[in-house]
């Protein structure tokens, strides 16, 4: 894997990844350096891209036109294309500083640069080089890369807001350094990787770190891979029989699993259908067998409890999914024609009453029953059986039978003898209807009898 930042010189070019090789046109080895220098990856799989900085060193500064090392104690430092500065330690800043008129801003934690001090770089156009080498050990010259970097690569703006003025929405020139507290801070970003290109080998576990080239030849793509341990470029020879075969019968063995699994995908893929439509049918045969049903408990159900005959019967049961109301053409109401009440005027309708003429009574036996009426006294009921006269407007039924229609009965024969003369005078014609007068009397003395039993029974009962 290959990372390329975009180049700050005359003639930008985009960055590049690669993955499986590199662009070989776009890095240079230095003369003084070994072709094989190789950096190993960090035990920290977080902090794999880490070198060791040896030196870095300046040519021009604002105060003198003399070389100047900027750090001379060489420090680790990771490569990170995901932070934009060069986080170094506190003097290295300082040192900075000096060089370049730089003037830290705490409230945007950043290094600005004067205009006055801005054109003056420009003119001056100092460089900066950076060298790194595998360890801080590594002293020997051919161990070590220097990547050195034109103030443009440095020349940075920044506006809201990070700018100047009260609002901080006013644009300055910035130098890419910042401040770092401690050592696992120190970072060489994506303006350290505007003149570096690095090579990345995984499978080998360590990576390179080249200075980029700037020639009409940068643009021109040459792409080379990175080989697998034990194989080198044009090492390769023909595949032998043996190998063919190999890989015709591993060919084959791919072809027979991918046929095996698509058949048991459509197998199974049949299977679940088929098991779909059974479900669906069997759930089709139920839903009219119950229909069947519900339709021969309509048929059978009673005629006179369907209003409209020509209509279909009703279901003796209301499914869930119905709603619950009859029809607007079950209808229960009256058949036309009739009265189904009562008229307001004329005749009560009521129905004709007729008394019982014949009381059947069991036989009292011997000549009545002695019963104590309220105050104590004796009373003597004599039951008889009752005529079959047909009580008139003249004779009506009696009272129950008191202690004073005792002592009154005789007065009332009397009575009835007067009448019976007053009968006798009028002639043949009503000699019937005197007679008939005698019979009332023993039907209205049994009357008496009978409801006078009564009286007394209940008076006992309150005592």
């Amino acid at each position: 894997m290959t990372i390329a930042d975009i180049d700050s010189g005359p003639r930008p070019v985009f960055g590049s990844l690669t993955f499986g090789g590199y662009d070989q046109s776009r890095f240079e080895i230095p003369p003084e350096t070994h072709s094989n220098v190789t950096f190993p990856f960090y035990a920290d799989i977080e902090r794999d891209l880490t070198v060791s900085i040896s030196s870095i060193t300046t040519t021009k500064t604002l105060a003198s036109n003399s070389p100047a090392t900027l750090l001379s104690k060489g420090v680790n430092a990771l490569i990170d294309s995901t932070v934009a500065h060069l986080w170094l330690p506190k003097d290295v800043c300082s040192e900075f500083e000096s060089a370049f008129g730089l003037q830290w801003d705490p409230d945007t934690e950043l290094y600005k640069v004067s205009a006055a001090d801005h054109d003056k770089l420009v003119v001056l156009d100092p460089s900066v080089t950076i060298n790194i080498t595998p360890s801080l050990y590594s002293s020997a010259s051919e161990q070590s890369v220097a990547i050195t970097f034109p103030y443009s690569a440095f020349d940075m703006n920044v506006s809201w807001p990070f700018g100047n003025g009260p609002y901080k929405n006013e644009s300055t020139y910035y130098f890419p350094l910042k401040r770092a507290d401690d050592p696992n801070q120190y970072t060489l970003g994506r303006a350290f990787l505007q003149e570096a290109y690095v090579i990345a080998d995984y499978e080998r576990q360590n990576f390179s770190v080249w200075p980029c080239k700037w020639d009409d030849e940068t643009t021109k793509q040459n792409i080379v891979p990175i080989l697998a341990q034990g194989q080198t470029l044009g090492s390769g020879t023909p595949d032998s029989e043996d190998e063919k075969q190999s890989r015709n019968r591993l060919g084959t063995k791919t072809i027979a699993g991918i046929a095996a699994g698509g058949a048991v995908a459509v197998i199974l893929l049949g299977i679940n259908i088929w098991l779909y439509l059974r479900r669906r049918a069997r759930v089709r045969a139920a839903v009219m067998e119950l229909q069947r049903i519900e339709s021969e408990t309509s048929a059978t159900a009673s005629p006179q409890l369907s209003p409209h005959p020509n209509k279909s019967a009703l279901v003796t049961e209301i499914s869930g999914m119905e709603k619950h109301e009859l029809h607007e053409d079950f209808r229960f109401e009256a058949e036309p024609g009739g009265k189904f009440e009562l008229d307001g005027a004329g005749m009560p309708h009521e129905a004709d009453g007729q008394q019982k003429m014949l009381l059947y009574e069991m036989d009292a036996g011997g000549d009545g029953v002695g019963l104590m009426d309220s105050h104590g006294e004796l009373v003597r009921i004599t039951v008889e059986p009752p005529t079959a006269v047909t009580p008139t407007q003249k004779h009506v039924l009696p009272s129950p039978v008191s202690a004073k229609t005792m002592s009154s009965t005789a007065a009332g024969s009397e009575t009835d003898k007067k009448e019976a003369q007053h009968t006798q005078v009028t002639g043949p014609v009503m000699s019937d209807v005197g007679r008939e007068s005698e019979s009332a009397k023993s039907e209205r003395d049994g009357v008496r009898s009978f409801f006078g039993f009564l009286k007394a029974f209940r008076a006992s009962g309150q005592t």
